[in-house]
């Protein structure tokens, strides 16, 4: 494995799915890499739990909006 120098990660924050696909695959290459920094490591692990947290949140908040929607839809045809 060639080496590279590994900055610490960025936060991916709101930006287009691509830019946040490869974050999320440096941060993953970060963890693999057996010469990087742990603390490098530590802060990718960080950024990838975080992230992930604030998405399952969003898709919840999505779900829920869903179901309202459709409920609305099926109390409206009922009445």
């Amino acid at each position: 494995m060639t080496s590279l120098k590994m900055a610490p990660p960025q936060s991916a924050g709101p930006s287009d799915p691509l830019t946040q696909m490869n974050k999320y695959r440096s941060y993953v290459t970060i963890l693999a890499d057996s010469s990087a920094k742990d603390e490098i490591k530590v802060k990718a692990a960080q950024e990838l739990s975080e992230n992930f947290e604030a998405s399952m949140k969003r898709f919840w908040d999505i779900i829920a909006k869903s179901v309202n929607i459709k409920l609305c839809g099926i109390q409206c045809h009922i009445v």
